[in-house]
């Protein structure tokens, strides 16, 4: 192999390694890319539910962005992403055909792509079917060139691309259908009831574990109190032993230098008769040298246990006053300890009883003032209640007549009003709709708001419910009154009426509890935009 080839298969392998390494790394960016588009997707379809317009379209646009510099164009997120802004355009934005040109763009994308069943109004859902359409119009046919061309063995042609499935009108008859709306809802219902159960569980886990840590941190402590009291315990048991093991070895060291004593004394009266002896003793001078030596040797030997006896006796002098000390030390350290302890407790019995002596005072102190001032209240009040009482019960008589009067005026107007309000208006003439009803596109947020429906004379209604939510998923419920003039009355609370969006819906059904009539349905409310109230 020569120089210049070895250079070509050299550089032909690093040029691999290189894509090798490129390829991963490129993917890793990628993915992380999608995870940001996918957190922005989120967040604009909470802040969306929530009312919050300009916050959606805010994070929508973040999320298209990240896609397109990441070459994310034809991920199903963006098309979904797409479907989102849509809906914003359409139903927040008012902007129809900008909805449509999204809803297109997500079609080209993902074909079988839909619009969710939470957010398919009659307004959405029609510029979905308009934007299906225009796509469908305008899809291009393959060029008679592109069809005859053939790959060549460098770079074989990809497999042909499946034509995209658009929607049938049977799958769009199926996402009208009222049926399939009302289980997405009872689904979406059992959803956020099984997520805040598990978030209940969780939390009664978490607390259960708290308890827990705090019973075993209390059982540790009890078990080191413990422990420290046997402590305690133990080192008092010792200093009982050392102090009565140290009284033992005195009585010991006592009997000792007590047989010492004697033993000396004995020697003591022995040497006194051998001396007694050796001065009465003048007879023979071998005898006397003899007993001499004797008594000499005697003697010396005498001297010598003596000195030992003495020796013992100051060694065990010695013993005995250092066992005395420690004794003493012993008996004096449990003195001061028996008297701290005496003395902490006369001190307290004495505080407790000085406390207790200022409480009586204080209390006898206090009954004697407010006797005092009982009495002198009582003689002043008694000259005011004689000078004021008929004053008081003329002024009391005039502010309650004129309270009453007032109330009964305020209640016949607040009675009036009320009844107006609850009556409603006129019957219209003509009803156009299944059931018609009076609410206004904006609504005052923290005002109560009466609703007033009227069905078809043709509509054979037994019951007329009420169905509105201000955020969130679930709806609340109100069955509707017959007022006099005819309209089906129902009462909004302020309370409920809060966040950026009202979404309502009303139901007539006839005695067997079928739906005869609606007026919106769950899966697309009507809307009314909430505007903030005076405050």
């Amino acid at each position: 192999m020569t120089r210049t080839t070895s250079k070509l298969v050299f550089s032909i392998v690093a040029a691999a390694l290189c894509g090798v390494v490129a390829v991963p790394a490129r993917a890793s960016e990628q993915k992380a890319a999608l995870a940001k588009v996918k957190a922005h997707y989120q967040a604009a379809a909470a802040a969306y539910d929530d009312g919050e317009l300009e916050k959606t379209e805010t994070e929508l646009k973040q999320a298209l962005k990240i896609a397109e510099e990441n070459g994310l164009g034809e991920h199903r997120i963006v098309a979904q992403t797409y479907v989102l802004y849509g809906v914003l355009e359409v139903a927040g934005l008012k902007d129809r055909e900008q909805g449509v040109k999204f809803f297109g763009k997500a079609i080209d994308i993902s074909p079988a792509i839909q619009v969710p069943p939470t957010m398919a109004s009659k307004a959405v859902l029609a510029a979905f079917d308009k934007a299906e359409t225009q796509a469908g119009e305008s899809t291009p046919e393959p060029t008679a060139k592109a069809a005859e061309a053939e790959p060549s063995e460098e770079a074989p042609a990809p497999p042909p691309r499946a034509e995209p499935t658009r929607p049938s009108r049977e799958a769009k008859a199926a996402r009208n259908d009222p049926d399939r709306e009302k289980l997405v809802d009872d689904l979406a219902a059992a959803k956020v009831s099984e997520s805040l159960q598990q978030a209940e569980k969780e939390k009664l886990q978490r607390e259960k574990q708290e308890r827990e840590k705090e019973l075993a941190s209390s059982r540790g402590q009890a078990q080191e109190l413990g422990r420290q009291k046997a402590d305690a315990d133990k080192q008092l048991a010792d200093a009982r032993v050392k102090v009565h093991d140290l009284e033992r070895d005195k009585e010991e060291r006592d009997r000792q230098i007590a047989d010492l004593k004697a033993h000396l004394a004995q020697l003591t009266k022995e040497k006194q008769e051998t001396d007694k002896q050796l001065a009465g003793s003048q007879a023979g001078e071998k005898k006397a040298r003899e007993a001499g030596n004797t008594l000499a040797h005697d003697k010396s030997e005498g001297d010598r246990q003596l000195a030992e006896g003495k020796r013992n006796i100051q060694e065990l002098t010695r013993q005995k006053a250092d066992l005395d000390k420690q004794l003493a030390a012993a008996r004096d350290d449990a003195k001061r300890e028996r008297d701290a302890k005496e003395k902490l407790a006369h001190d307290k019995a004495e505080s407790d009883r000085q406390l207790a002596e200022e409480k009586r005072n204080l209390q006898e102190l206090t009954r004697q003032k407010a006797d005092v001032d009982k009495q002198l209240a009582a003689a002043r009040d008694e000259a005011k209640r004689e000078r004021d009482a008929k004053e008081k019960l003329v002024a009391a008589r005039r502010d309650a007549d004129a309270r009453e009067s007032e109330r009964k005026n305020k209640e016949l107007q607040e009675r009036s009003a009320h009844e107006k309000l609850v009556e409603g208006p006129e019957l219209p003439s003509h009803i156009s709709e299944p059931i018609s009803c009076t609410v206004p596109d904006e609504v005052t947020s923290g005002a109560d708001l009466y609703v007033h429906c009227v069905p078809r004379p043709s509509i054979d209604a037994k019951v007329v419910a009420l169905y509105y939510r201000a955020g969130g998923v679930l709806y609340n419920v109100s069955t509707m009154d017959r007022s006099k003039k005819g309209w089906y009355t129902a009462i909004i609370p302020g309370g409920k009426i809060a966040g950026k969006v009202l979404h309502y819906y009303v139901e007539a059904r006839d005695g067997r509890q079928d739906v005869v009539g609606s007026n919106g349905r769950a899966s697309s409310p009507n809307i009314a935009t909430i505007r903030p109230g005076k405050r």
